[in-house]
């Protein structure tokens, strides 16, 4: 086990009965589901952008169109993590 800062963690994903948790190169499995973790995160500073992906509002540059009405979430690193349709709405009533 290695304790793991959440304050480190740019974006999780969902990997089967596991999430990944991408603190920038390295990356962790976390014996958790994503539903079970989303709930135990600050909603202030990660939000929920795809049914597989958690991202780190702290770790977001900007949010790009990618075609066909989606989004792209591009993080500090220039990692491109989708955004689902029914997200991105959610993303446009964050306060800014």
């Amino acid at each position: 086990m290695i304790p793991l800062s959440v304050d480190t963690v740019d974006w999780f994903e969902a990997r089967g009965d596991y999430v990944a948790a991408h603190a920038g190169s390295a990356r962790h499995l976390i014996n958790l589901s994503l539903n079970r973790l989303e709930e135990r995160l600050d909603p202030a500073r990660f939000v929920r952008i795809h049914r597989t992906h958690i991202v780190n509002l702290d770790s977001v540059r900007a949010f790009h169109r990618a075609g066909k009405g989606r989004l792209e979430a591009e993080l500090a690193d220039g990692t491109r993590v989708p955004v689902s349709r029914a997200r991105s709405q959610d993303l446009r009533a964050l306060p800014k």
